[in-house]
């Protein structure tokens, strides 16, 4: 409102003056309460957000059920894990007797080589001497199984290996 033009109610109107003077400063003060309860609407709006917000956040986060829950896969957790050393001592029982076993199987080979080695030398020292012996020295033997005519297909004329020892025994 424009003062000024109730200047001159001021000298003579002095009531009127003062209460237009109350008015200004009543509408000041109004103006001055509706802006602050703008910001503060606005803050209860900011803050309702905020809250529902937060209640969305916590609606996702878990409950005590998926506690109970997480107690549970712990505990059938720490069982697999026992039950999982315990196959690991049994697989490496076993393993270290299935090494033992590969190293027995090495030995009695080894010895069996040595075996056949000894025999065949033993063998062919006695078959030397037998034909020292018996006197055929230069001598090439009979094929054993085959005739002495060079055909496999006669099959009369065999001579057998016993019928050769029999003859070289009566010798």
């Amino acid at each position: 409102m424009n003062v000024h033009r109730w200047r001159k109610l001021e000298a003579t109107d002095q009531e009127n003056y003062e209460r237009i003077l109350k008015i200004q400063t009543l509408q000041r003060r109004l103006i001055a309460k509706t802006e602050e309860l703008n910001e503060k609407e606005h803050l209860i709006k900011e803050k309702e957000r905020l809250f529902i917000e937060l209640k969305t956040i916590l609606s996702r986060q878990p409950g005590k059920e998926i506690h109970q829950h997480l107690q549970n896969y712990k505990d059938a957790l720490k069982d697999k894990t026992g039950q999982l050393k315990q196959m690991m001592g049994e697989l490496k029982s076993a393993q270290d007797q299935n090494q033992a076993l590969k190293f027995d199987i090495d030995r009695i080979n080894s010895e069996l080589q040595q075996m056949k080695q000894a025999y065949f030398a033993r063998r062919s020292g006695e078959d030397r001497a037998n034909e020292q012996s018996r006197g055929m020295g230069g001598m090439a033997p009979y094929q054993v199984g085959m005739p002495p005519d060079g055909n496999p297909l006669s099959g009369l004329n065999f001579i057998s290996r016993d019928t050769i020892n029999n003859m070289m025994r009566v010798n």
